[in-house]
C-alpha cells in the first residue's frame, strides 16, 4: 500500500470522525444502563440465542427492561459461535490490519467483529462495512501529534519558554521533520529564528533595527505564523514514536506512543441508530471483551475508539488516545 494512498485514507476517516454528530437523529435507547434492572417476574431474562426468536429491539418498541435484556442477549451471543456464523462479518480492509512492523491485534479484531454482529442483528447499526481505523503509520501519528501541539487548543506553546524551545528544535532540524518530511518552517524562518535565539541569549537587540524591535516579540510572531499554518489537528493525537526518539522532533509534548501505532486499538464508525454515547453500548461491548475508554473523557471524547477490556489504563492523559506503558 502506497504512503500517499494510506495518508488519504487516514485523512478521510479523520474528517468523518471530526464531523460525526454527538447524537443520531433516531434514538433506540432512552435511559442510562442499569445492570440491577430485572424483569417483571423479578429475575433477569435469559436467552438461548436463536436468531429467529430473540427480540430485535431496533424494530420493537422500548420496554422497561430493554437495556438489561440487550446486555443479556449480547452475553449469550458472545458465547454462541454457531449463531455468530449466521451473521455478516465486519468488513475490514487489509490496509487497517498491517503497517510495516505492526499488526492489528487479532483478539481485538475478533471481538469487534462479534460485537458488530450483535449491533447489526439488533438494528443498533445499519452496516457491516463502516469506516475503520486500525494500525496507524507512526509517521502519520507523529505528524498528527505535532499538528495538535501547534494548535492553540493544546496550550502547548502558550508560554514564551515553550515557543523558544520549539524554535530551537526547528533550527536543529532545519525546519523539516526528520520523520514525515513536513516542512514546519521555511529556510528563511529558520535562519531568522536562529538569529533571534542568539540575540535573546546575548540579551541584545537586532543590529540595525529600530529601538522598538524586540527579538522575543518577533520570535513569537514567527511561531504564531507557523501555528496558524500547521496547527490544523482539531483533537488530541498520540505520538508515533517512543520517548527519547529523535524522530519526535519538533513535537514538545511528553506523551507515549498511541495504541493505534502498535495495533492495540480500532476506531470503528458504526452507523448507529442510537446516541453514540449511550452507556448501554459500553455494557454490550463489555460482553465481547471490549471497552471504549475515552467515550466520555473531557471535551475530546472518542466513542468510536475500541480496545480490549484488559488494556491497562495507567497514566492516561485526559482527552487523548490511550497509550502504552513506559
Amino acid at each position: 500500500m502506497g504512503r500517499r494512498r494510506r495518508r488519504r485514507y487516514d485523512e478521510e476517516l479523520e474528517q468523518r470522525a471530526i464531523a460525526a454528530p454527538p447524537e443520531q437523529s433516531s434514538r433506540l435507547l432512552s435511559r442510562p444502563f442499569d445492570d440491577t434492572q430485572t424483569s417483571a417476574s423479578g429475575s433477569n431474562p435469559k436467552f438461548g440465542y436463536n436468531l429467529q426468536q430473540i427480540p430485535v429491539y431496533g424494530q420493537a418498541k422500548g420496554g422497561v427492561n430493554q437495556e438489561a435484556e440487550l446486555v443479556t442477549a449480547a452475553a449469550t451471543l458472545a458465547q454462541d459461535e454457531t449463531a455468530q456464523t449466521q451473521l455478516p462479518d465486519l468488513e475490514v480492509p487489509e490496509i487497517v490490519k498491517r503497517e510495516e512492523e505492526s499488526t492489528l491485534n487479532e483478539t481485538l479484531l475478533t471481538s469487534v467483529n462479534a460485537y458488530q454482529k450483535f449491533l447489526l442483528h439488533q438494528g443498533i447499526t445499519r452496516s457491516s462495512a463502516p469506516p475503520i481505523f486500525g494500525v496507524r503509520d507512526p509517521r502519520i501519528a507523529h505528524e498528527q501529534a505535532t499538528r495538535w501541539m501547534l494548535s492553540p487548543n493544546s496550550g502547548e506553546l502558550a508560554a514564551f519558554n515553550q515557543k523558544q524551545e520549539f524554535a530551537k528544535q526547528l533550527v536543529e532540524i532545519g525546519g523539516r521533520d526528520p520523520s514525515s518530511g513536513v516542512e514546519w518552517a521555511t529556510t528563511q524562518q529558520v535562519r531568522r529564528l536562529k538569529e533571534l535565539l542568539s540575540q535573546i541569549q546575548s540579551g541584545s537587540q537586532a543590529s540595525g533595527k529600530a529601538a522598538d524591535s524586540d527579538p522575543k516579540r518577533e520570535l513569537e510572531q514567527i511561531i504564531a505564523e507557523i501555528m496558524h499554518r500547521h496547527g490544523t489537528q482539531p483533537t488530541p493525537a498520540a505520538e508515533g514514536y517512543p520517548r527519547g526518539d529523535r524522530r519526535r522532533q519538533p513535537n514538545l509534548r511528553d506523551t507515549e506512543m498511541g495504541m493505534h501505532v502498535t495495533g492495540e486499538a480500532m476506531d470503528v464508525f458504526f452507523d448507529l441508530t442510537v446516541n453514540a454515547g449511550e452507556p448501554v453500548l459500553d455494557a454490550i461491548a463489555a460482553q465481547f471483551g471490549l471497552q471504549r475508554p475515552i467515550a466520555k473523557i473531557g471535551e475530546f471524547s472518542e466513542p468510536w475508539h475500541y480496545e480490549l477490556a484488559e488494556t491497562r489504563l495507567d497514566n492516561r492523559i485526559p482527552g487523548e488516545e490511550p497509550h502504552l506503558q513506559a
